[in-house]
């Protein structure tokens, strides 16, 4: 998905997060060269993501739940199910 953000350049959404993943990750296996790396990783990884993917959705369409799941492409069941999950139920 390529994006024209007002003013700026065209970008790739998906391109700018998973750079900014790949670096992030990068950073967390070299913190832990000694090999203890705590267990657990993908999960954790999968919850941040989808916590600041649904509250970045929703500051962008000021709290709509209906327009937020839209463009999430979940119900808005679905939706409030997850905020409740992460405990920001709004």
């Amino acid at each position: 998905m390529t994006n024209r953000v007002r003013g700026g350049p065209s970008f790739s959404v998906h391109t700018g997060a998973l750079q900014v993943l790949e670096e992030a990750l990068r950073v967390y296996f070299n913190a832990h060269t000694d090999g203890n790396i705590p267990t657990g990783l993908h999960k954790r990884v999968i919850q941040e993501v989808e916590e600041c993917l649904l509250q970045q959705t929703l500051a962008f369409t000021r709290n709509n739940q209906v327009r937020a799941a839209h463009i999430l492409g979940i119900s808005r069941n679905t939706l409030r199910k997850k905020l409740a999950e992460i405990g920001a139920e709004r």
